[in-house]
């Protein structure tokens, strides 16, 4: 079965008060080691899984960004 990823980009440029996503308003050099590590956790959730005795499906059929204004990050990030 393919997998769905929802991927959060916790980053807006202004907070809107009806917002109940876990975001905020950050400076520029957040963004970097936000992307570095949720690049490391994805690369690391295979063994991980498997240490567990689970396995990750390796088909993605959907990636969704959200949580925030995605579109904040540079294209290199995205």
């Amino acid at each position: 079965m393919p997998l769905g990823l929802y991927l959060s980009v916790p980053f807006c440029r202004t907070k809107c008060t009806y917002c109940n996503f876990a975001s905020d308003v950050f400076s520029r050099a957040v963004f970097e080691r936000y992307v570095d590590r949720v690049c490391a956790h994805i690369h690391s959730t295979p063994e991980l899984a498997r240490m567990m005795g689970g396995r990750v499906e390796t088909g993605v059929d959907s990636v969704y960004l959200g949580g925030g204004t995605p579109t904040v990050l540079d294209s290199q990030q995205l």
